[in-house]
């Protein structure tokens, strides 16, 4: 399992009892929410992304996020929303992990604070209303 490996070569395997981790492979998204508010925390080490549906569905459900400061990502996790570390850093992930586990206070914070921003440009009225400005853009310069 590529997540037991990690935390081994990251050295957080002892932290971490092997038991608690399994590959679920695709599931429902009712399931996958049932998973993030029962987790204490998403760990999304890309190199590459976009603007990840993952990190908005850990944002909804409370769920402290650390992510690699990669595409879009920062875009959802800066301003104290999330923790963002460089890609391909494996110590970075490993302190990020260790923070949010012994400062509860401030995952909770930047979770709240990722929840209300999500909440705020990701809802269905306000992408209807960014996509008609945007339309109406492109018809006023045709």
């Amino acid at each position: 399992m590529l997540f037991l490996w990690w935390t081994n070569r990251i050295g957080l395997k002892d932290k971490f009892i092997e038991k608690r981790f399994r590959y679920e492979g695709q599931l429902p998204i009712e399931t996958v929410m049932k998973y993030m508010k029962a987790a204490d925390v998403l760990v999304l080490p890309s190199y590459m992304e976009g603007i990840p549906g993952v990190v908005k569905e850990a944002g909804m459900t409370g769920l402290p996020v650390i992510a690699t400061n990669v595409g879009g990502i920062p875009e959802l996790l800066k301003d104290g929303k999330g923790i963002l570390i460089p890609a391909k850093d494996s110590a970075a992930i490993k302190n990020a992990i260790e923070t949010v586990m012994s400062d509860n206070q401030g995952a909770i914070d930047r979770a709240t604070q990722l929840r209300s921003f999500i909440e705020q440009n990701f809802n269905v009225s306000q992408i209807s209303k960014d996509q008609v400005e945007i339309y109406n853009e492109l018809v006023s310069r045709s």
